[in-house]
């Protein structure tokens, strides 16, 4: 058993290794992806400073909060960035699904883990030192102990899975849909509303905030950062912990349920 989990694990670190060295190939894009970064770091940070007006608080939260809200979050969503609902839906649009499951790997590993060190590569050798840098300019907020950086870890990694869980769900949709563009449209609009990465849900109005307490996509980027900038007391926290695990689970078993009914039912459109 230990030596099947090694070998699986080898097969998977060699995955991320090729995702990792093909982004690096890039160096024009990898480029031009540093100075947007950049840019669009300069700009969010002008519009919230505008947005505050010389105010100490809004709702609650500091300027310096919500500065440091945008430039770490923006590391943990290049973290948690996932294309794999619409990889999926295009395989199966164009037929190439059937050659992929036939590859001697299971395929959601393949496609996982090959997309984990793409965003491994963009996270830590463009988005990273971006963040550093804006941080070292103006003193981002860090967390107040190493524990806090720990839990803040923790659920970081716990919101990655609930990514690749709901994206493989949205993917396999694609098998009863036929089609990418509705796949697309889900996944990038639940992602940016309810995971708090563009605006934080402090600001949202109460009936999103509502809507947003019974869906997973909180989980994501919004209450691993308010772990980070201590927003929430310790029973809170392991409060966050607990509903990522039982989130993940119940992914997990939908995406299996999901997964029998794909393998029983498969019809290749165009292939």
């Amino acid at each position: 058993m230990i030596a099947n989990w090694v070998s699986r694990a080898s097969v998977h670190l060699e995955i991320m290794k090729k995702a990792f060295k093909v982004s690096v190939t890039y160096k024009i894009n990898t480029l031009f992806e540093f100075l947007s970064i950049g840019f669009d770091f300069f700009i969010q940070i002008c519009v919230w400073t505008a947005l505050y007006n010389g105010r100490n608080l809004v709702n609650g939260v500091s300027l310096s909060d919500m500065i440091s809200y945008v430039m770490v979050s923006s590391f943990v969503s290049s973290l948690s960035y996932s294309g794999i609902a619409l990889k999926i839906a295009n395989q199966v649009k164009d037929g190439t699904i059937g050659n992929e499951l036939c590859r001697p790997i299971n395929y959601k590993d393949m496609i996982m883990y090959h997309e984990i060190g793409a965003n491994l590569f963009h996270s830590i050798c463009i988005r990273l030192p971006v963040v550093l840098l804006f941080g070292f300019l103006i003193k981002v907020v860090i967390p107040a102990s190493g524990l806090n950086f720990l839990l803040f870890f923790i659920s970081v990694i716990f919101g990655i899975t609930i990514v690749y869980g709901l994206n493989f769900i949205y993917g396999m949709l694609a098998f009863w849909l036929k089609t990418s563009e509705y796949v697309n449209f889900i996944s990038r609009a639940l992602m940016t509303l309810f995971a708090g990465r563009f605006v934080p849900i402090w600001f949202y109005p109460e009936f999103l905030k509502k809507i947003g307490q019974v869906l997973p996509f909180r989980f994501i980027t919004f209450e691993p950062m308010q772990i980070y900038l201590g927003k929430v007391d310790s029973h809170q926290t392991l409060v966050i912990l607990l509903s990522q695990v039982i989130w993940i689970a119940a992914l997990t078993i939908i995406q299996q349920i999901m997964w029998k009914a794909v393998q029983k039912h498969l019809v290749i459109q165009g292939g």
